[in-house]
């Protein structure tokens, strides 16, 4: 019997299953408060430039309150000690509680959490309003001014919407205690209104609207400080904006450059293909000669017939090393006669101007003349210009030249300007009205349809500014004819 009450009573000393169950509980609450507290404490968050600034307006007002709340408390242990009993100011522990709040407040600032940081500094100042509002009454001139720098506050720290929420809220924090102080749910304290306004009162309400003015003036501060940095920031931006921009811009240009060179280059290729069928001609008329008198050759005429084949020979040669130099690019730098590269490319385009019953003149209006350059790259300017200025006379690009009986002449003028010499192709073709001459000069653009590539006039303009530091200019009349006029500076030094 004596064995079965002592089991029965350590039976009733173990602890239930249910408040097992609530320790637990209990412990695993405690635990994740403190690691939510531990992580908005020591877990820093990225911020951005305006959260910064409100960390270091909030960091500020959080020290300041806790260090206002320090002496506050250090006075008041002081007047317990001397008055004892009769003390009835605010609990030392009450200050002490709000001094930990203020560190709290700036530990969340510390670490990015401005907005919670400010929420409980709002909370913080409002508590001493409420407890103000009940004891001495809303209308208290030190609760209202706490009332407006809680407004001015929440306005700053959080945004303006979360200043007009507290200013709703504040406003009927008023009215309730009005109500409340009216009827019987409330009994305040308002012998402070049978005292008269001293200098207390004044340093009171004074250091209070400083503050104010002091927390305002932080807050404009920084938000200068914040706006001045975002307009050097966005000047170093246009800057650097402005930078990639011309570098985009010069290696576009550069590119472009590239392309127009490669572009020349094949065109040359094109454009000799044209002229082909024409140089094959102008070889076979020789070598046609040659085949006739080698057939005809009798040692006693031997001398004679050898005298009518050297001129064709020569022919053959020269023909092959215009058509050679045409088509290589060598840009080999040395001074040249214009007239002879003219002279070669009228040569070049015999077939082709004959076919279109077209003359091609030269009038050069200068005894002597050497320019420095390529002779190639000078032939290609000719070359292109006298075979567009032949084309404007093609009867199948051109229906109307089909029954024309005037003159179709492309003729080439050159003369010494000074320093320059200036070349005028001038033909009497189809011409050219303004909207054509506006575009004239574009790469790829033609009025040839299938015929043309739009190149020639482009790289001709190219080739000239790159290479000649010249210029190209057009005149034209519709029906009537068109004139090209090229400007090369003669000056050896520059361009050498």
């Amino acid at each position: 019997m004596c064995i079965k009450n002592k089991s029965v009573l350590i039976s009733n000393q173990k602890p239930s299953h249910k408040s097992m169950s609530i320790l637990r509980y209990t412990s695993k609450k405690i635990r994740e408060f403190y690691n939510f507290v531990r992580f908005l404490i020591f877990t820093k968050k990225v911020i951005h430039e305006d959260t910064l600034r409100k960390k270091f307006i909030l960091n500020i007002l959080s020290l300041g309150i806790a260090t206002f709340l320090l002496i506050l408390l250090i006075l008041s242990i002081q007047s317990s000690l001397m008055k004892g009993a009769n003390y009835m100011g605010v609990p030392a522990i009450i200050l002490i509680l709000f001094i930990i709040v203020s560190l709290f407040s700036f530990l969340l600032s510390n670490n990015g959490r401005v907005t919670l940081g400010s929420v409980i500094i709002l909370l913080l100042i409002y508590t001493c309003v409420f407890y103000g509002s009940a004891h001495w009454g809303a209308d208290l001139p030190t609760v209202l001014i706490a009332l407006f720098i809680t407004v001015l506050i929440s306005g700053i720290l959080i945004n303006s919407k979360a200043g007009l929420t507290c200013a709703i809220i504040l406003s009927i924090h008023l009215g309730l205690f009005n109500y409340m102080e009216d009827g019987v749910f409330l009994k305040v304290d308002h012998n402070w209104k049978n005292n008269s306004f001293n200098k207390y009162d004044v340093i009171e309400y004074s250091s209070l609207l400083i503050f104010a003015s002091l927390f305002s003036w932080l807050s404009n501060d920084q938000l200068e400080k914040s706006l001045r940095r975002s307009r050097e920031a966005e000047i170093k931006l246009q800057i650097e904006k402005d930078s990639l921009e011309k570098k985009v811009s010069d290696r576009t240009e550069e590119i472009k450059k590239m392309q127009i060179d490669k572009i020349n280059s094949m065109y040359r290729m094109v454009e000799f293909g044209r002229i082909s069928s024409g140089l094959f001609h102008d070889i076979i008329n020789p070598l046609t000669n040659i085949n006739l008198n080698l057939q005809a050759f009798k040692i006693k005429e031997a001398k004679d017939l050898i005298n009518q084949l050297i001129p064709s020979i020569k022919k053959i040669e020269t023909l092959i090393s215009q058509s050679k130099k045409y088509i290589k690019l060598d840009n080999i730098y040395t001074f040249f006669d214009p007239k002879d590269e003219i002279l070669s490319v009228i040569g070049i385009l015999k077939y082709k101007s004959d076919k279109n019953r077209v003359s091609v003149l030269l009038e050069d209006n200068y005894k002597t003349m050497k320019i420095y350059g390529s002779q190639t790259l000078f032939s290609h300017i000719i070359m292109n210009l006298v075979s567009n200025g032949i084309d404007s006379h093609d009867r199948a690009l051109n229906p109307i030249f089909s029954d024309k009986k005037e003159r179709c002449f492309v003729l080439i003028k050159t003369r010494q300007n000074l320093d320059n010499l200036i070349i005028n192709v001038v033909d009497n073709g189809i011409g050219m009205d303004k909207s054509i001459m506006d575009n004239i000069f574009d790469p790829f653009y033609t009025t040839k349809k299938e015929h043309g590539c739009g190149i020639g006039l482009s790289a001709t303009k190219h080739i000239l500014k790159k290479y000649f530091n010249g210029e190209i200019e057009v005149e034209s009349d519709s029906q009537k004819g068109t004139i090209f006029t090229v400007n090369i500076p003669l000056n050896y030094n520059k361009s050498s």
